[in-house]
């Protein structure tokens, strides 16, 4: 959980009114703050330190020395947000793996929250096979955000006032060599308490809906979105996968869409993809449309908010590669 991490803040050379608005965000994001100057030893945050973040002057191309000193030798391992101080091609740009992301000038704020979210987020178990993603208990919400490779995936997940109903929930599947990278779907739990799964193990039998996996393996990475049984069979409206991406036309897709048939969709992905898994009402699609567009933390603060105002049967799932 973000809570217990911590950020550094490389604020030496940094312009007062931009260090100020990273100490907002991160206070918005609800993670301690610690300025950093550059020259004392952080060895004793090392396991608790969860996010550097520095500026990238203009014109420069490399890390800055004493950035790539901290999170290689002092906190190796640690994710690098660099600020830096020009346009970029995106807003928002991923290097090597996810380690290290670069951010625009002028920063935004909401933006900066975000990112800081996706990399603090846990790192997924390393059980094999489907695990349950969140369980609500009651009216409360269940939130849950994890860190796969160079996926940010997020979790909520609401029985509403009426208590268990049976509902579908979140599960979740990282595999190694031999299968998806990462799965995510919504199911019903069996009698021995894990998801229905149809003959080839994946989470798009009967009792399933709104499945998709993540390929990376192969050509090149792309989404599969199986067609489920209760998709084929005509699930409610609100019950479905959707795709935004600001690199695609259009920005905003309803996977089940795409295919009439009954054969899996596959397209290649896109950074900044972001693919939403819901069990819900419809009008609850379009809250999704109109908040996708902040990336995956902003859309579950929006979801949460509104489920924390007035609860009900809710669930979904949502991956965005970085």
């Amino acid at each position: 959980m973000t809570a217990d991490r911590t950020v550094i803040l490389a604020d030496g050379g940094m312009d007062a009114a931009l260090a100020a608005q990273v100490q907002q965000a991160c206070a918005f994001t609800g993670v301690v703050c610690r300025a950093w100057n550059g020259r004392e030893r952080l060895d004793t945050l090392a396991g608790r330190a969860g996010l550097v973040i520095g500026v990238l002057p203009a014109g420069e191309r490399r890390i800055p020395g004493e950035l790539a000193g901290l999170v290689t030798e002092q906190l190796p391992g640690v994710p690098l947000v660099l600020l830096a101080e020009e346009s970029l091609v995106r807003p928002l740009v991923s290097l090597e793996g996810g380690r290290v992301t670069l951010l625009e000038a002028p920063l935004q704020p909401t933006l900066l929250a975000s990112c800081a979210r996706t990399l603090l987020a846990e790192a997924v178990p390393a059980a094999r096979g489907w695990w349950p993603a969140a369980a609500a208990d009651g009216p409360a919400v269940d939130r849950r955000e994890f860190r796969a490779g160079a996926c940010w995936v997020g979790v909520l997940d609401c029985n509403g006032p009426a208590g268990w109903s049976g509902r579908r929930t979140p599960w979740l599947r990282t595999e190694g060599e031999g299968g998806p990278a990462l799965a995510a779907g919504l199911a019903f739990a069996d009698a021995s308490g894990r998801p229905t799964l149809d003959q080839a193990g994946g989470l798009h039998g009967e009792g399933s809906i709104a499945a998709v996996e993540l390929h990376t393996g192969g050509p090149g990475a792309r989404w599969v979105f199986p067609r489920s049984g209760a998709a084929a069979a005509g699930a409610p409206d609100g019950e479905t996968v959707a795709l935004f991406s600001a690199a695609r036309l259009p920005t905003f897709t309803i996977c089940d869409q795409l295919s009439a048939v009954g054969a899996p969709v596959q397209l290649a992905t896109a950074g900044g993809d972001l693919v939403v898994a819901l069990a819900a009402g419809p009008d609850w699609l379009e809250r999704v449309r109109q908040h996708a567009a902040g990336g995956g933390p902003a859309l579950l603060d929006a979801l949460e908010a509104e489920l924390q105002r007035e609860p009900r049967a809710f669930s979904c799932v949502a991956v965005e590669l970085s």
